[in-house]
């Protein structure tokens, strides 16, 4: 079972498209595939996808540009939208501004 980092996260979303957006069952198949896992631990992905966009919400502030693109993988209507500092309101903004 892998457990992923934060870091690990913030590379494998950094990589995706503008417009599209992360299924986080898919990023854990390509996680544990890429490193050679059976599985990737869902709990540990939930806590650390969360640590990585509030790093970059403290780092970065209101400057979306410049910060790792983590509403492509947060969908608004999870849980941990709801969670996190901006609200689930700016994620569907970002996501709509993407689309």
């Amino acid at each position: 079972m892998l457990i992923p980092t934060p870091k690990l996260i913030e590379d494998y979303v950094g990589q995706s498209q503008k417009g599209t957006f992360i299924d986080p069952l898919q990023m854990r198949k390509d996680l544990a595939a890429e490193l050679g896992a059976d599985f990737t631990c869902p709990m540990t992905t939930g806590i650390f996808s969360r640590i990585m966009a509030e790093k970059n919400l403290e780092l970065h502030g209101e400057n979306y540009q410049s910060m790792t693109p983590f509403w492509r993988l947060v969908d608004p209507k999870s849980d941990l939208a709801k969670k996190l500092s901006c609200g689930k309101e700016v994620i569907q903004r970002l996501r709509a501004s993407e689309s």
